[in-house]
């Protein structure tokens, strides 16, 4: 069932997944996370964790059905969320509930729904079966076999009432989706993330800010994980200097923020090229 990770930030949304696709024992890559672009009043970004071919057939149907039964006019992220979830109701009565009892463990997947309003502004959902529910406290969410490792890193980095940006979110969550590919079988293939932010537009991050995220995140448990040697009996704790690792973290901070910086320069000049902004 690979992973999916979601954070509702303050912000904007954040959605990130592996690519890896299994069926038994074959496996393939592909993608998982679809945005539906702004038409002014709402867009979507969907990511997904389970059987790829559901996933595109409800990814699809969504999209079809926002624009038959919503269409270009206002709505809510509550008329949006009865939509999705009349899909998925629909999903499963055809391809998943009637299919034999052992064949259905491979067709069941799970969603998680960014979506923005002109007037909310963001929201994170995410489907249980044809059940949609908004994420709110702890304000994210991990789907599939590898998302118990969302908290572990989580609860290492941060206080569970911490609401992040979507930057920090970006980040922590492309280390988290490695992470889980290179420990959890079933997950694989490249990380995938994307930011749905509060002015509609929905933002791929590039495969170097990807890396760059997860180079800092493994250096940043590395050194703190060097500071294990004060607690042994004999280290004399009047000789504990943090200083040097203070200097090595801050310069790796300042490193990655630049390396971002340059990222995130190329995709706003993209946003601005072709991003399309909200009906007002």
């Amino acid at each position: 069932m690979t992973i999916a990770v979601g954070f509702r930030c303050l912000d904007g949304v954040v959605i990130s997944t592996d690519s890896q696709y299994t069926l038994d024992i074959a496996k393939g890559r592909g993608q998982k996370i679809f945005p539906i672009l702004t038409n002014g009043h709402y867009a979507l970004t969907i990511g997904g964790a389970g059987a790829s071919d559901q996933i595109k057939w409800t990814v699809a149907e969504i999209e079809r059905s926002l624009a038959k039964e919503i269409g270009a006019r206002r709505t809510t992220s509550e008329e949006i969320r009865e939509v999705v979830e009349a899909v998925l109701q629909r999903s499963y009565a055809a391809h998943v509930d009637t299919a034999p009892e052992d064949e259905r463990v491979w067709l069941e997947y799970g969603l998680l729904i960014g979506v923005w309003t002109a007037h909310e502004r963001t929201v994170l959902f995410k489907s249980a079966r044809t059940i949609v529910t908004e994420v709110a406290y702890p304000n994210h969410v991990g789907l599939g076999i590898g998302s118990y490792l969302t908290d572990f890193v989580l609860a290492a980095l941060f206080d569970k009432s911490w609401k992040l940006y979507v930057d920090e979110a970006a980040s922590v969550s492309a280390y988290i989706v490695t992470a889980a590919k290179d420990h959890v079988e079933g997950c694989g293939g490249d990380t995938f993330v994307r930011i749905l932010d509060d002015e509609g537009h929905d933002v791929r991050v590039g495969p170097d800010e990807v890396n760059n995220a997860v180079e800092y995140y493994k250096g940043l448990f590395m050194w703190t994980s060097s500071m294990r040697k004060f607690l042994s009996r004999g280290f004399n704790t009047a000789d504990i200097d943090m200083v040097p690792f203070a200097n090595i973290l801050r310069d790796q901070v300042v490193k990655f923020r630049e390396l971002q910086d340059r990222q995130r320069s190329l995709s706003d000049q993209r946003i601005a090229e072709h991003g399309k902004k909200p009906i007002t």
